[in-house]
């Protein structure tokens, strides 16, 4: 009878496949409505950047703060005021509190994905209902992402802990939070999983088509979030080896898919090197986030060592570089991290693996914010048991199927890595790998209930009777 149930694999897969899209989508929805309700969670700023000549609210928490309207619907709401792709140039006073906005500025703060995805919902309203329409986009984009990731199991473990899987990323309590979150990772998790998929199909099949298809993906998840650059090189060694052909064959292949992912994030390249005069660059943050991160300060996240906000150190340590554009500030950032890393090379080290294990786990409880408190108490001997049963989990999958556990395996390191580079802290940067981590755990469970529904089937059949001697 269960074997019936769950056999997703041939005719009732598509059934399935709609199931699992509304149950993902109707835990979302309920989420959006009771965050609609709740006081004070109709908005996370109000729209108008300002209001009768004072600055933006979010501004006043700190320039460059990470306000999650800040840092991308101040850019979208710039857009849609025909200020362009800009942030605020911001006036302190004495005592380095931010006041005024004087001016507005070209940005490559953020990847041009999500600011503008905001500014076409800017453009109809400036009213708080407004965020209530992102969050229900959200949710129906958040539940194809458990679709998609769905399907990409099928391929990676059994079609019974496939299901296991459906089931838990539907109802997985982070992924539900970050739907109701003005932030682009459910965009970011929804085409990086479209992207996985494609390479999948291209290693199957490497006609012109897939080909097509896995370039435009790749440049658009690129434009989402440029944290997926690392994983590119080591998805084109993945499919070197894996696509049938000759080497020149498979060469002309792969070059073609980053080819066209190339001309996709092209405008963006062009638009930032006649801005910034600066070629290649996807976004100006990369000395902040490395001097964020590797600085005296520093703990390794948003906060220094004593919890303090590190984007209140930054007003009052480089106050004369916030009045520059974003690339020379970046490079002020640049070199102050730089100089500090070359000094302690060893502690840098010791950092990197510090952070990895704050991003993998939770840093400790004086260095994140209340959210991720709360979410850190619900959830840590859940996740933690999560945590284990995907490392046993890989490990059975690579031994069943390496070459393809290979390309999700790569992910987890990379982008994982990446951040460890530089800083970590908040949660929702796992969102957008953590589903296939949650695959390998779904493999782990899938397997011990096997063993244990064989055992409560016929409990004596692994019982060795053992005679006594004469």
């Amino acid at each position: 009878m269960m074997n019936a149930i769950l056999d997703f694999s041939k005719e009732r897969r598509m059934t399935f496949l709609l199931c699992l899209f509304f149950l993902s989508l109707s835990l979302r929805l309920c989420a959006v409505f009771l965050s609609t309700l709740l006081p004070g969670q109709k908005g996370e700023v109000p729209l108008d950047h300002e209001h009768n000549g004072m600055i933006d609210p979010a501004i006043k928490q700190g320039f460059m703060g990470r306000n999650a309207d800040y840092e991308y619907g101040i850019i979208a709401r710039a857009i849609v005021d025909g200020k362009g792709y800009s942030m605020p140039i911001v006036e302190f006073d004495r005592n380095l509190v931010p006041k005024n906005t004087v001016n507005y500025r070209p940005s490559a703060e953020q990847t041009p994905f999500f600011p503008y995805f905001l500014s076409l919902f800017y453009f109809f309203s400036k009213d708080p209902i407004i965020f209530f329409l992102i969050r229900i986009v959200h949710a129906i984009v958040s539940a194809l992402t458990c679709v998609i990731v769905y399907i990409i199991s099928l391929r990676l473990i059994h079609y019974k802990a496939a299901f296991i899987f459906g089931i838990l990323v539907s109802f997985y309590p982070l992924f539900i939070s970050t739907t109701v979150k003005i932030v682009p990772e459910t965009f970011f998790t929804f085409w990086l999983s479209l992207t996985i998929l494609s390479v999948f199909y291209l290693k199957d099949s490497p006609s012109l088509k897939n080909i097509t298809i896995a370039g435009l993906l790749t440049g658009v998840t690129i434009l989402n979030n440029n944290a997926i650059t690392p994983f590119l090189p080591l998805a084109g060694l993945w499919l070197l080896i894996n696509v049938k052909g000759t080497l020149k064959n498979k060469l002309g292949k792969i070059s073609l898919v980053f080819f066209i992912s190339i001309l996709v994030v092209s405008p963006w390249l062009v638009r930032n090197f006649l801005v910034f005069n600066k070629f290649p660059l996807l976004k100006s943050t990369t000395g902040l986030n490395l001097w964020l991160g590797n600085n005296p300060s520093s703990s390794g996240t948003f906060f220094s060592k004593s919890g303090d906000d590190l984007n209140t150190i930054i007003s009052q340590k480089f106050p004369e570089a916030l009045k520059l554009s974003e690339v020379e500030q970046d490079a002020i950032f640049y070199r102050e991290a730089m100089d500090y890393i070359k000094a302690h090379p060893v502690h840098y080290v010791k950092s990197v693996f510090k952070r990895l294990y704050y991003y993998w786990w939770f840093p400790p409880d004086e260095l994140i914010t209340k959210n991720t408190l709360s979410y850190k108490k619900l959830m840590g001997i859940p996740y933690s048991l999560l945590l284990i049963l995907g490392m046993i989990g890989i490990f059975s999958a690579m031994r069943r199927n390496w070459r393809d556990c290979l390309l999700l395996v790569t992910l987890l390191f990379s982008i994982s890595l990446l951040y460890s580079l530089f800083v970590v802290g908040h949660l929702r940067y796992r969102v957008p790998i953590e589903p296939y981590f949650l695959l390998f755990a779904s493999q782990t469970i899938f397997t011990v209930l096997k063993r244990i529904s064989k055992i409560m089937v016929n409990p004596y059949k692994s019982q060795v009777l053992i005679l006594p001697q004469k």
